[in-house]
Order: structure tokens, then sequence, then C-alpha cells
């Protein structure tokens, strides 16, 4: 493992909005990120965040750890 991939898997990356655009899934191949964190502008409803959480870890090849701001 490089410290890249070291770095990296320790990084949380937040999405701009409610979906996920071709830009978020090269910054998070590009940075390596390990995991996303939520916020209020990410959530419209429970099946829409399912689709953001499926979507992005499906491009991505790999499942990220993912937490919300309160």
């Amino acid at each position: 493992m490089t410290i890249e991939d070291l770095v990296g898997e320790r990084l949380m990356i937040g999405l701009p909005g409610p979906t996920v655009r071709d830009e978020d899934v090269r910054l998070f191949r590009d940075t390596r990120a390990g995991g996303l964190i939520l916020y209020r502008r990410n959530f419209e409803s429970p099946p829409q965040l399912v689709t953001l959480l499926t979507t992005l870890e499906t491009r991505l090849g790999r499942r990220l750890l993912v937490a919300t701001d309160h």
C-alpha cells in the first residue's frame, strides 16, 4: 500500500448535492478517499439516499465509510 493509499483511506469527502456527478467520482478516485460525509443538502428522502450511496459505491467499485454531519 502506498502513502497515497494510506492518506486517502482516511479522507472523507462531502458531495455538493443529492446526486453523484462524474466529477464527484473523479475526485474520490483521484484522492483515493475512503469516506463520504453526508450533509443536509445530500438528503431528499430515504430511497434517494440509498440511490446516492449505491451509485457512488458502484461507480467506485468499493465500499465507503459513511458519516453524517449533525
